[in-house]
């Protein structure tokens, strides 16, 4: 349409004014552009056909309509200058039938014959497609500005030409810093070389590549990126640029290391029976996720009022004194029971309002977590720094209040595996040091195990005799196994046995007669052995001072456990009548405030809830003629509670009239809160698996499931768990993928492969694609015994990516397919050109981009062009499309039509404009 200039210039309007009006309304009758000539008051008086068949109706019909722009508007661009008095603007139509079309309207002033009057003449050129243009150009633009992941556009040896402002601001650097730089500037050598080397190969074939990276900040910060690199390809194939696209999941990274920190400490106890191994397990732990190059853990005894410091690292302070709690911000943090996190300005206002003290070195950064089981503070984990460029902030403080239940349960589980294992060593002391002869025999006769006294007395090794029947072995006389059986048959089916006695042929083959007493020994309800004590009777003088010494022993051995031995009457008030020195420390109350109920009875403080049960328990197990053993609460002296453990049983008369109850009552009240948090913890971890978004699975090491929670039994088309149950994962992997699923899946027991991305189908024949993390389960001696997996679909993300791609080579191509000259100018400096702006000018696009555009303007129209430039970066009125002279590189001149406008762009205000060739004007 440019070669309708000639209806509507000055030079034409002036020629019609002194020609014949009516050989030009034929003429312009027939051209293709919309025509049509009205009054001063908007009346229309002629329009050609394209203007009639535009809007659906005939010429004779709009004759005598007003046209839709008010002539009003047109007065605002009268000047004395006739070529200025052009008025040009942009609408949209609706038609009848509905469709929307894009007009550039161009109105002149036609003067009358004489010179006081005039009309108007408008010329409408239609512009959907442009418009369209560039409206879908806007919409790719500021999807890209405006996305949260970074995008960066290389050419096709790294150097950046493009970068979205997400880059800015995960980078930190400007995308005029970088423009022109190789992407080289944020790698780092942490990296291995094999990947950029796997990088490069991938993308130069075209291919897209997708990976992580660890790269480095402007300030130099490292930070994790999810990569996605895409060659892109002009029409012919060829690959001019790479379009990357980045996801920041340095967090990700972080939370991942969390995690293994804390799946590291929950298993600490299991790995490390020694607490100093424990505390440098849990401090090697944290520092894959913290800063924790000063660390310290303190453990307060409540009852010794002591505060102790079993684990301490610092770079300039000695381990603290075990001593009674001070007025530090250890201590602070111990009686507050609430996390803290110091600074220098926190410190000293804590120091002025007399909270805290000053001990040891001044630190910069201060975070202390208290360490609690159940409501009761056992200790206080400490991390802090002295150095400036070691800053301790919100997240560390965040990352340790959330390990520190777990830090609290590995320590107090491993101070009650060690109570224990103690006990046990006492027991078994006390089994080697007892003054009677003592073999544990399982049911069927056969001896577990004898004491030291058992060998020394008879000879006989415990090589000798572990394994082998007490009934037929040869150590007991014929008569004497005879008894021996049929006495253990009557304890085995719960029956009473008295002492009886039986003949012992020692290695020597001498003989020494026995008092046997049978006990039998309960787990669960289940009798799994006797314990068979032997008395010499033979020697009374000398079992009876062995008896006095065992019993003194005994007697030395209560007074140091933990807990209370008591004998006492069968009657509701479990009236004491023998109770050992440690009712003091189990009750408050002094042995003879117990005894025959002095000052109060036992009963009484029993819990109310647990008394009635208390009672029963006992009840049955004597009639039923078994030990009890039985858990409740006693109220003690101070008011407190505690929970106990008593194990005992009913000593009867010949007539089977039970006299007293015997037994021993323990203070479990630490074993009972750290049950009740590990319930607490484990029922923690089953909602927040069967709540995760990813798949977790677990297997043996043969592959078969023994684990899936919820949403992974619904990625497999099953409707529940046992449906899944022992099927082997490989199962639902995709046929492409099994092979190196299998491969990886050996590699996996031998070294950490690190995430991999498999296909998996269902059984409904579904596929997905997912990114699996793995983590080999073992013993405590390090033997395999299993694998579990975390899957994460990432087929929408796939898909989305691969979305972008070529959406991205779709647009370039496009623009690369308008015939119209396409550039973009910011501060004067082109940045990009389309194909056909190169073909204008004789240029290729390498030289024109970030070249000055005055440069391709012919100098007569370079004042022009400038001004019409800064009045739209002003945002002042100015001609949207004209025309002016461009200078080719053979040396010649090309007249185009340029139509522009502003956009955002990056921040600035840029000009796109697309152009025109006129060919009259070439011709």
């Amino acid at each position: 349409m440019k070669s309708d200039k000639t209806f509507w210039n000055d030079g034409h309007l002036d020629k019609v004014e002194n020609g014949n009006l009516s050989d030009y309304l034929v003429l312009a009758d027939d051209l293709p552009v919309l025509l049509c000539r009205f009054k001063k008051d908007g009346t229309i008086f002629f329009t050609n056909k394209a203007y009639a068949k535009f809007f659906n109706t005939s010429k004779d019909i709009l004759i005598g309509s007003q046209f839709f722009i008010i002539p009003s508007e047109f007065e605002k661009t009268d000047s004395a200058k006739p070529f200025l008095n052009q008025y040009k603007k942009q609408f949209s139509l609706k038609l009848d039938d509905e469709s929307i079309h894009w007009i550039e309207w161009t109105v002149n002033r036609i003067k009358e014959k004489n010179a006081d009057g005039f009309e108007y003449q408008a010329i409408g050129q239609e512009i959907s497609e442009h418009k369209l243009l560039e409206e879908h150009l806007s919409k790719i633009s500021v999807a890209v500005e405006q996305s949260k992941s970074t995008v960066v556009i290389t050419d096709t040896d790294g150097n950046i030409e493009y970068v979205n402002p997400s880059f800015t601001e995960i980078t930190g650097y400007t995308a005029e810093e970088v423009k022109g730089k190789n992407t080289r500037i944020l790698k780092h050598n942490l990296n291995d070389p094999n990947v950029y080397t796997n990088l490069w190969n991938t993308i130069t074939s075209g291919k897209e590549w997708q990976g992580e990276l660890l790269n480095k900040k402007k300030n130099g910060e490292l930070y994790w990126e999810l990569v996605s690199i895409s060659p892109v390809k002009n029409s012919e194939g060829v690959i001019t640029n790479y379009l990357a696209v980045k996801e920041d999941i340095s967090e990700h990274k972080k939370s991942e290391k969390l995690e293994k920190a804390l799946y590291q400490i929950s298993h600490a106890v299991i790995d490390n029976e020694d607490l100093y191994d424990l505390y440098s397990s849990i401090h090697k732990s944290l520092a894959d996720v913290l800063p924790v190059e000063n660390l310290f853990i303190a453990l307060f005894d409540q009852q010794k009022n002591l505060l102790s410091f079993p684990y301490f690292v610092d770079e300039f302070d000695e381990p603290y004194e075990t001593a009674a709690p001070g007025r530090g911000l250890t201590e602070y943090v111990l009686r507050s029971g609430k996390p803290l996190h110091v600074n220098q300005e926190v410190f000293k206002s804590l120091v002025e309002t007399g909270e805290v003290d000053l001990y040891g070195t001044d630190s910069l950064d201060w975070i202390g977590v208290p360490l609690k089981i159940g409501d009761n503070t056992i200790g206080v984990l400490v991390v802090q720094s002295y150095n400036e460029n070691i800053r301790l902030g919100e997240r560390d403080l965040n990352v340790l209040i959330y390990v520190s239940d777990q830090i609290a349960l590995a320590i107090e589980r491993t101070r009650t595996h060690n109570l224990l294992k103690s006990r046990e060593e006492r027991y078994r002391l006390l089994f080697d040091k007892a003054a009677d002869l003592i073999a544990i025999v399982d049911p069927s006769g056969k001896v577990l195990d004898i004491n030291n006294l058992f060998e020394e007395e008879t000879g006989y090794r415990r090589s000798d005799i572990i394994g082998l029947s007490i009934f037929d072995s040869g150590y007991l006389t014929t008569k004497s196994a005879v008894s021996a059986a049929f006495y253990l048959s009557k304890l085995i089916i719960g029956k009473e046995v008295p002492i009886f006695e039986i003949d012992f042929i020692k290695k020597d083959a001498t003989l020494i007669t026995y008092e046997l007493r049978g006990v039998p020994i309960q787990e669960r309800d289940e009798l799994i052995g006797v314990q068979v004590i032997l008395r010499n009777v033979t020697e009374r003088k000398k079992t009876e001072a062995k008896l006095y010494q065992s019993e003194k022993h005994l007697s030395n051995l209560m007074s140091s456990l933990p807990g209370m031995a008591y004998r006492c009457r069968y009657d509701h008030d479990w009236t004491m009548e023998f109770v050992s020195q440690g009712c003091i420390e189990l009750t408050g109350y002094l042995p003879d405030e117990l005894m025959l109920n002095n000052k109060i009875s036992y009963t009484e403080l029993i819990h109310p809830e647990d008394k009635e049960n208390v009672f029963v328990t006992i009840r049955e197990s004597i009639n039923k003629r078994n030990p009890f053993q039985i858990v409740y609460r006693i109220r003690t002296k101070d008011g407190g509670e505690k929970w106990v453990w008593e194990k005992g049983n009913a000593q009867t008369s010949r007539k089977g009239r039970v006299e007293t109850l015997e037994g021993f009552i323990s203070d479990i009240s630490s074993r009972i809160n750290a049950e009740s948090a590990l319930k607490e913890s484990e029922e923690l971890y089953r909602k927040l698996i069967a709540t995760l978004p990813d798949i977790i699975a677990i297997t043996d090491v043969k592959g078969d499931i023994i684990f899936l929670n919820e949403i992974g039994v619904r990625f497999t088309g099953y409707s529940n768990f046992e449906e899944v149950k022992h099927q082997n994962f490989v199962n639902f992997i995709a046929e492409e993928d099994k092979e190196l699923v299998i491969n990886n899946f050996r590699k996996t027991f031998i070294k950490n492969i690190g995430p991999q991305e498999y296909h998996f189908s269902n059984k409904n024949g579904e596929r997905f694609l997912f990114e699996i993390h793995r983590e080999v389960l073992r013993t405590s001696d390090n033997s395999p015994y299993g694998l579990i997996f975390s899957c994460r679909d990432i087929t929408s993300r796939k898909k989305a990516e691969n979305e972008l791609a070529l959406s991205e080579e779709k647009y370039r191509t496009l623009i690369d397919s308008i015939q119209d000259g396409v550039f973009l100018i910011v501060d004067g400096i082109i940045l990009f050109v389309n194909r056909a702006f190169s073909k204008m000018i004789g240029y290729e696009s390498s030289e024109i981009e970030r070249s000055s555009f005055i440069k391709y303007v012919a100098p007569e129209d370079t004042d022009l062009v400038i001004s019409n430039y800064k009045l739209r970066q002003e945002g002042k009125p100015a001609p949207s499309s004209y025309e002016w002279r461009m200078l080719h590189k053979n040396g010649g001149k090309v007249f185009v039509n340029m139509s522009a406008r502003v956009i955002n762009y990056q921040g600035k205000k840029p000009q796109l404009a697309l152009l025109r060739i006129l060919l009259s004007r070439k011709n």
